[in-house]
């Protein structure tokens, strides 16, 4: 239809705009009218969550993960995800910070919602070794006990029966003709 204009178009950012329209003809008398109006394009919502990750004392960071929703329009918008935690960081829970990434100053046009992760450091599996003990008899020198743990904390080794052998830190005496147990712990 001569007397209709359609107009159309993608709002590049949130806001209010104000639009005018004026509409005149060349007739005679020459009319015209005009009438404005605001347009209102709100905020997109943008939600960015850090994931629940775990791993033991001792090692290194997993890769630090999340999602992020919520990007229209092909606004370059990314997240990145870092902790405070180190692999020598005492076992506990430390926060997954949850930093957006805006190269082209997009946020503005989003209500954000950020959810932080939380990584979780637990105690290192751990194992205690005895080496090979050769016999020993009444008699014999005190002797080192090879033991070891994969914690590399010292261990701390006790005698079942204190009559027939004593334990200072890994060295043990034997000061009687039984049998004895040994039991290796870490406090």
């Amino acid at each position: 239809d001569a007397n209709t204009l359609r107009f159309s178009g993608t709002p590049t950012a949130a806001g209010t705009y104000t639009i005018t329209l004026t509409a005149t003809d060349n007739g005679s008398p020459e009319l015209s009218a005009s009438t404005s109006f605001d347009l209102v394009v709100g905020k997109a919502t943008l939600t960015v969550t850090g994931d629940r990750l775990s791993r033991f004392y001792g090692q290194p960071n997993p890769p630090l993960t999340g999602t992020l929703s919520g990007v229209v329009n092909g606004d370059n918008i990314t997240a990145s995800y870092s902790t405070t935690a180190t692999p020598a960081s005492d076992c506990g829970v430390y926060t997954v910070f949850v930093p957006l990434n805006d190269q082209d100053n997009r946020l503005g046009n989003y209500n954000v919602t950020k959810v932080t992760g939380a990584l979780y450091v637990q105690r290192a599996p751990q194992t205690i070794a005895f080496g090979t003990i050769p016999p020993h008899v009444y008699g014999d020198a005190p002797f080192t006990v090879p033991v070891t743990a994969s914690s590399g904390l010292p261990v701390t080794l006790t005698s079942s029966a204190a009559p027939v052998a004593t334990v200072s830190g890994n060295t043990l005496t034997i000061v009687g003709a039984v049998t004895t147990a040994l039991t290796a712990y870490q406090q």
